[in-house]
């Protein structure tokens, strides 16, 4: 099978280990927390809790992910030294799916195997050095053990809840997407109002450009709504590291609603481009149809953009520069995708999803939305 990968030099894992400290490694499939079972690795790891693992359901279906347990805000299986200690005493086919294509998400779609890069690595900026025909030989190898895909496309694609077109008109379509990522020389928040625009009109969705006064009055409504989640967020949450990212996070909501009476925040060109390049990869490895409708995918890649500029506006009030680091890539994803699937985050997008779509789609709500 053909192996397609987003435009720019692919992705190096480094091995550092900065990825594992994150609060959601996975998901991991039951057959692969079976085959850590049945090893022998608590006798070389007898500090492993019992069991290592933990589940979430998806509210919104009977659905249900398991991800490794952290310590410290890192995964359980991390050692001292930052190496894994599932590869060191099991063996590298041991590790799960996710860990063992990281830095890539693979996608299976009709006309081939899309690799996106994973920006959100803690150290993107580092690790894009190597060459696709390497990348292509290493996921060829992982490949031949049995189709790794995390996610499957069919012949049909859903641009809203109630249109679907084929996956051959969905390519067209994103051709002319990727077009608009590549026109450089407009504003990058222009690039990606247009983006919204023209998915927003290939889905049918009625209505028009917001004018600046209403654009102000939801972003002050979704930022001060975000900042309340943040603050529930912190206090649900037993990990000590984790509760205070999300506190940040709630200062920087609470900068966002000032940021919209403040001059534009400019982020400065590096930041800027590894946001240019994390779309890219959403648009291209097809992450934004494989995990949702296409509307609700373009909806949820602005308001990634639109909380790591937050993040940028409460540094930037604290003094620092105006920087994006793959951190905050990290936390946006974070908020967006696998908070997304506990109770409080679904509660919040299904309060929320109208007043989301008017801003990220530049759509009014539907008439006949639920």
């Amino acid at each position: 099978m053909k192996i397609h990968f987003s435009p720019g030099p692919a992705h190096n894992c480094l091995q550092c280990g900065a990825s594992c400290y994150h609060s959601a490694i996975g998901p991991i499939s039951d057959a692969e927390i079976e085959r850590v079972e049945a090893s022998s690795i608590r006798e070389a790891m007898p500090h492993l809790p019992e069991p290592f693992w933990y589940e979430v359901s998806d509210a919104n279906s009977d659905r249900r992910y398991r991800f490794f347990k952290t310590e410290r805000a890192h995964c359980v299986f991390l050692t001292e030294d930052g190496r894994c200690g599932i590869h060191r005493h099991i063996g590298l086919s041991a590790k799960p799916l996710v860990c063992r294509t990281f830095p890539f998400v693979l996608t299976q779609t009709p006309t081939g195997l899309y690799a996106q890069n994973t920006i959100e690595c803690r150290v993107a900026r580092e690790a894009l050095t190597r060459s696709h025909e390497e990348a292509a030989e290493e996921i060829a190898g992982i490949w031949s053990d049995g189709p790794p895909a995390h996610y499957v496309i069919g012949d049909t694609v859903h641009l809203t809840l109630e249109r679907s077109v084929s996956y051959g008109e969905y390519e067209v379509l994103e051709d002319e997407l990727m077009a608009i990522i590549a026109q450089r020389e407009l504003d990058y928040e222009e690039r990606l109002r247009r983006i919204a625009s023209r998915v927003a009109a290939a889905g049918a969705i009625d209505g028009e450009p917001l004018d600046d006064e209403a654009y102000r009055a939801v972003i002050r409504g979704f930022s001060l709504a975000l900042a309340t989640l943040a603050r529930r967020c912190a206090g649900l949450d037993k990990e000590p590291l984790f509760s205070s990212r999300w506190l940040q996070l709630s200062e920087a909501a609470h900068s966002m609603v000032n940021w919209i009476n403040i001059p534009r925040l400019v982020l400065e060109p590096e930041a800027v481009e590894l946001l240019e390049r994390h779309l890219e990869n959403l648009l291209y490895g097809k992450m934004l149809i494989a995990k949702s409708v296409l509307a609700d995918g373009v909806a949820l890649a602005r308001c990634q953009q639109f909380i790591v500029k937050g993040l940028a506006a409460y540094r930037a009030a604290q003094g620092y520069r105006h920087r994006v680091s793959g951190r905050d890539l990290n936390d946006a994803v974070l908020i967006v995708e696998f908070v997304g699937r506990t109770t409080p985050m679904v509660e919040f997008w299904n309060e929320h999803i109208e007043t989301i779509r008017l801003l990220f789609l530049d759509a009014k709500p539907r008439r006949d939305s639920r």
